[in-house]
């Protein structure tokens, strides 16, 4: 993804957001009930370069997020939802009477095949079967920001913070009934302060606080039949985070200019 913006000057700045970036995604599916295995397994991840983003850019993407909702915005009472519910059920409806039609001619052709066109009796599928395995892992994802762009034709010298996920790993799993467990574990966020010329002293606003164990974790399940209960539990490994008064003040000054 590039952006290409033109001032006053006759100035035409080329710039990148993302680059060489690779989302995988794997999907095995097993129409087939089999007690030890999912019936569906998701397995992903995403690798590639950091991402830039500049102010300009950032404010452009905003813009742009607003004109496709208003464009594609709907005041109709009926929703999306509703539509899909009457399309399944005019299918369902089609479905059966399509059966029927071919069950009542095989049997003026044939009435000794009455008993061999009996549908065929589905498994039972217990409700704590597993339907959907997602496995997703990004190693390293990066965005660095950069300020008061306007004019300039490279980035040298226009850092501002960099926000940097090391190993995410993300797992859900959904069983028959509709219940739910997601995990996520984060080996370190990190937040960095990247400016050229600063007074903080301290790179890094949120460093990493071990190598070897997570930082942040976090479970989300749902238990119950009729009414079901969310579970949410979250845990945080000796959080550091040094506030630099400079560096917030540039960060508000980029929020500001995107909205």
């Amino acid at each position: 993804i590039k952006s290409r913006f033109f001032d006053g000057k006759d100035i035409v700045q080329n710039l990148k957001v993302l680059e060489s970036l690779d989302i995988g995604v794997n999907i095995d599916y097993c129409s087939i009930y089999t007690p030890d295995r999912p019936s569906m397994i998701i397995t992903g991840g995403i690798t590639g370069k950091a991402m830039k983003l500049t102010e300009l850019q950032a404010q452009f993407l905003f813009n742009i997020s607003q004109s496709v909702g208003r464009v594609f915005g709907t005041t109709d009472d009926a929703s999306y939802e509703d539509i899909e519910e009457d399309a399944a059920r005019v299918n369902q409806i089609l479905s059966v009477r399509n059966r029927m039609k071919s069950i009542s001619s095989m049997k003026q052709e044939d009435p000794n095949l009455a008993a061999d066109i009996a549908p065929e009796r589905k498994p039972d599928i217990p409700l704590d079967h597993i339907e959907i395995d997602v496995d997703f892992k990004i190693p390293l994802l990066s965005l660095t920001l950069y300020n008061r762009t306007k004019g300039n034709l490279t980035l040298e010298g226009a850092a501002l913070s960099k926000f940097s996920l090391n190993e995410l790993l993300i797992k859900l799993q959904v069983r028959k009934d509709g219940n739910f467990k997601s995990d996520l574990h984060l080996k370190s966020f990190v937040v960095e302060d990247v400016r050229a010329i600063k007074e903080n002293k301290f790179r890094e606003i949120m460093p990493e606080v071990s190598p070897d164990n997570y930082q942040i974790m976090a479970s989300i399940s749902s238990e119950g039949d009729l009414v079901k209960k969310t579970f949410i539990d979250v845990a945080v490994d000796s959080p550091r985070l040094i506030l630099a008064l400079d560096h917030m003040f540039s960060l508000k000054e980029f929020v500001d200019f995107v909205f």
